[in-house]
């Protein structure tokens, strides 16, 4: 009896409650791009007619080096934002400024956004902007920006639905990045204790050699591997794509 009760809250949840619906989508989402699409459905229930996800690219001591737009979304199908293509910063949205939350009424006046984002949003529709930014603590993860076809303010509930969107949003895409590093280091720890298997296998110096060459080649996917004993010593073993 409670399981059918809370069974049926959930059902009246699911089918009243937008943030409860958010939750639920970020809840299953696993990996980035199903947390980007979980936000963009999310956002399409609410009075946007568009919506673009981004993602910062770190460098390993935390600056940000380029920027990427995981998912867009347009309620006319226009295409906002290139999918997957690095970009600098700079021509999108200054760091300082993404991670900011705001509202703009209109696009085409307000100078929080560069000179080159506006008439970019202009041209394709865009009148008002809401920035939500992610961030998990001081880190920056990346930022929703959300858009609609007429100037004006954003409504009170629409806001409120968005901030809760920002933190779980950050919250999800933070347990996604370090379940995929988790992952990058098994497969890393596996590459690595496969090759020195098979070159455990043999105590010749050349097939030591040729073997580590082979490997790195394979794991890293380069053209070719030169190993090199001693210093400015004749190369001992070099692996080129196709042959040895």
């Amino acid at each position: 009896d409670n399981a059918r009760k809370v069974s049926d809250e959930g059902a009246l949840l699911e089918a009243t409650s937008p943030i409860f619906r958010v939750s639920r989508r970020l809840a299953a989402a696993g990996t980035t791009d199903e947390i980007a699409a979980a936000i963009i459905d999310s956002v399409a229930e609410t009075e946007a007619d568009g919506c673009f996800v981004a993602a910062f690219n770190l460098a390993p001591e935390g600056r940000v080096e380029a920027v990427t737009f995981l998912d867009s979304w347009d309620r006319k199908g226009t295409n906002l934002m290139p999918i997957g293509v690095p970009m600098p910063p700079s021509a999108v949205l200054p760091v300082e400024t993404a991670m900011d939350f705001f509202i703009v009424e209109d696009v085409s006046q307000d100078p929080r956004l560069p000179l080159q984002t506006r008439e970019y949003l202009s041209g394709v529709g865009v009148q008002s902007q809401a920035n939500i930014p992610l961030r998990s603590g001081q880190r920056p993860l990346g930022f929703i920006g959300i858009s609609r076809g007429t100037t004006g303010p954003f409504s009170p509930v629409a806001v409120q639905l968005y901030e809760t969107l920002a933190d779980q949003a950050s919250l999800a895409l933070e347990r996604a990045r370090l379940l995929e590093a988790a992952h990058r280091r098994v497969a890393q720890e596996r590459l690595v204790g496969d090759a020195a298997a098979r070159m455990r296998e043999t105590l010749d110096m050349d097939a030591v050699l040729r073997t580590a060459a082979a490997e790195m080649r394979r794991a890293l996917g380069l053209h070719d591997v030169t190993i090199q004993l001693g210093d400015g010593a004749i190369p001992a073993r070099s692996e080129k794509e196709g042959r040895s």
